[in-house]
């Protein structure tokens, strides 16, 4: 069995590149004009038994600190901070913290075991501002 560990670690904006370059049938719905900054640092290791190829196994985590998730649609999710893991059929756990219409976050993912691949849970806890949802919606409170 071979097994190779690589580490990387650079911009979100690397990332965000790179998850647009994968090909149609694994790339996930960005829109293209989400945008991304801060620091991360992406892990993984892949075993591949050299009789069974294709019975590969890869794990692997990415951490971003200070980062920002942005788009027209989407209003500023700024100081995100955490750690997402994933394993071959995409990501298993992670959590990320944040300050998002103007108050803390926390968001955790999963993926519940009997869960299709390609299907999460991501949960957000935290509070927001009223104004400030205002603003995001364009209603007035």
């Amino acid at each position: 069995m071979g097994t190779w560990r690589a580490s990387r670690r650079s911009s979100t904006r690397w990332l965000l590149k790179a998850l647009r370059e994968l090909p149609p049938s694994v790339r996930p719905a960005l829109p293209a004009t989400l945008t991304a900054g801060g620091r991360a640092a992406l892990s993984m290791v892949v075993s591949v038994p050299m009789r069974d190829v294709p019975q590969y196994s890869m794990r692997g985590s990415y951490a971003v600190r200070q980062g920002v998730l942005a788009g027209p649609s989407l209003p500023a999710i700024e100081g995100l901070d955490g750690e997402i893991r994933f394993n071959r059929l995409g990501l298993t756990d992670g959590a990320l913290r944040a300050q998002w219409l103007g108050g803390p976050m926390r968001f955790e993912v999963s993926r519940p075991a009997a869960a299709p691949p390609g299907d999460y849970v991501v949960a957000g806890h935290g509070e927001w501002h009223g104004e400030k949802l205002a603003d995001a919606l364009g209603a007035a409170w």
